[in-house]
């Protein structure tokens, strides 16, 4: 993708954007740290919660890598806020990763709310969803439609715990560091789950069924993918409910 125009957005306002609605005792989990992410401890991805204030503003040096959870959670018994399934509460929005690398940019059938360059000519593509999903299980589903579709890396397939770039950070896999870049800032853009899937061409996989993963044409190996950490669901929680319910 050849443009010289990118829009600018602060950290702090793009949170605002994705999560101002939401209530005052839910967290966006923030990640921030300096080096190559896929050579950092494994505590580097240790977050902290967003804190939302109309002063002041959130520190994530420009410098450094910046994730932020697509979904807010909600404090355990003690008050701390961790990136864990158990504590998750909404998911505010889906994500396509390594759009220009791995995934065709003409496969991006739908307009993004964001799309951001984290390397060259290689993007996130972000979609707010106008009513947040609630429920995890729902939650699931749209996600493992998209790396069904191939839309972005199986690693990603747990959307409950998932990181984003944030927009003013840098990619520490490069040297020097690639300074991410928001190439399209559309947040009056929001849709609803359905908009999503008939939008981007998806095909919901029903619970209980096996998934397959497709090879579609212009998708190609990704020689600098831009996979962030999460973490690894210990099994399908749909699977497990409708088994349990003995569907």
């Amino acid at each position: 993708m050849e443009t010289g125009e990118t829009d600018t957005v602060g950290n702090d306002d793009f949170l605002q954007a994705l999560f101002g609605d939401d209530t005052a005792e839910t967290r966006s989990i923030l990640v921030s740290f300096s080096g190559n992410p896929a050579r950092v401890p494994t505590t580097f991805w240790f977050g902290s919660p967003w804190a939302r204030s109309t002063v002041g503003v959130t520190d994530l040096p420009a410098d450094r890598n910046n994730y932020f959870s697509l979904a807010p959670f909600i404090p355990d018994e003690a008050g701390r806020y961790r990136r864990k399934k158990s504590r998750f509460h909404a998911l505010h929005a889906v994500m396509l990763d390594d759009v220009g690398n791995k995934v065709a940019m003409e496969r991006m059938t739908l307009p993004p709310s964001w799309l951001l360059e984290t390397s060259q000519d290689n993007f996130q593509a972000g979609y707010m969803l106008r009513d947040p999903l609630t429920d995890g299980l729902v939650a699931d589903r749209p996600m493992e439609a998209i790396v069904t579709a191939g839309l972005c890396d199986p690693g990603g397939s747990g959307p409950k715990t998932r990181l984003a770039r944030l927009p003013v950070a840098v990619n520490g896999k490069h040297t020097p560091p690639f300074a991410c870049r928001m190439l399209e800032w559309s947040p009056q853009l929001r849709y609803s789950i359905k908009e999503v899937v008939e939008g981007l061409q998806l095909e919901m996989v029903q619970p209980g069924r096996p998934k397959q993963q497709k090879t579609h044409p212009g998708q190609r190996q990704s020689t600098d993918g831009d996979p962030v950490w999460i973490t690894r669901p210990d099994e399908s929680a749909v699977l497990v409910v409708f088994l349990q319910r003995g569907k």
